[in-house]
């Protein structure tokens, strides 16, 4: 129940529980209407509004759920196919409708950082890495995306300036956190192999 309102937003929460309690209200005025034998079976329409009270929250916290299992879905396919322009232009549309509502939870914020470095939305991606480690800064998932945005960016200044020995630096060092993982992307294949290839250029 905690993991289920931790994951709710605040007015949802908000109605379910009112929703609840007019329901256990109702109930508990039927029982006295019953010793009083006073019940008529129209007294039953008062339970429609407690039950949408309470199912409202419910289906839409289902939905929120189902949506984040088609992200994460996507999200790997786009991980694995980089290049595909069509899955790349789903998930372009997919987090665009992420970002026009509430944050839940972590997972859905990973999941957004995860896309917007395979989009190359950097600095949206790098603010929501921030934020996740501030809460989990021993996450490997977490360094990995922070570790995509450094080789990108050093990437780009190595293309600017050849010379430029920090970013060189940069790339070298989170190249092996990217090597680091259990399974390694095609997205991250291509990225460490673009990156070497200028680093070690000149």
């Amino acid at each position: 129940m905690t993991s289920l309102f931790q994951d709710m937003l605040l007015w949802e929460i908000i109605l379910l529980l009112l929703g609840i309690v007019l329901f256990l209200t109702i109930i508990g005025g039927f029982v006295f209407l019953i010793k009083k034998d006073k019940l008529k079976t129209s007294y039953g329409a008062f339970f429609l509004f407690p039950i949408i009270m309470i199912a409202f929250p419910a289906i839409r916290y289902v939905n929120f759920m189902n949506g984040l299992f088609e992200f994460n879905t996507l999200t790997e396919k786009a991980e694995e196919n980089p290049e595909d322009e069509t899955i790349i232009k789903k998930l372009e549309e997919k987090i665009n409708e992420g970002s026009n509502s509430w944050i839940r939870n972590e997972e859905e914020l990973l999941l957004q950082a995860r896309a917007n470095t395979i989009l190359k939305h950097y600095e949206k991606a790098e603010t929501q890495v921030e934020e996740l480690l501030e809460k989990k800064p021993e996450d490997e998932e977490v360094k990995v995306i922070k570790a995509r945005i450094e080789v990108a960016k050093a990437q780009e200044q190595l293309e600017k300036d050849s010379s430029n020995l920090q970013a060189r630096q940069k790339i070298e060092t989170n190249i092996k956190v990217l090597q680091r993982q259990t399974r390694i992307s095609k997205f991250d294949e291509i990225l460490i192999g673009k990156a070497e290839k200028i680093r070690l250029k000149n």
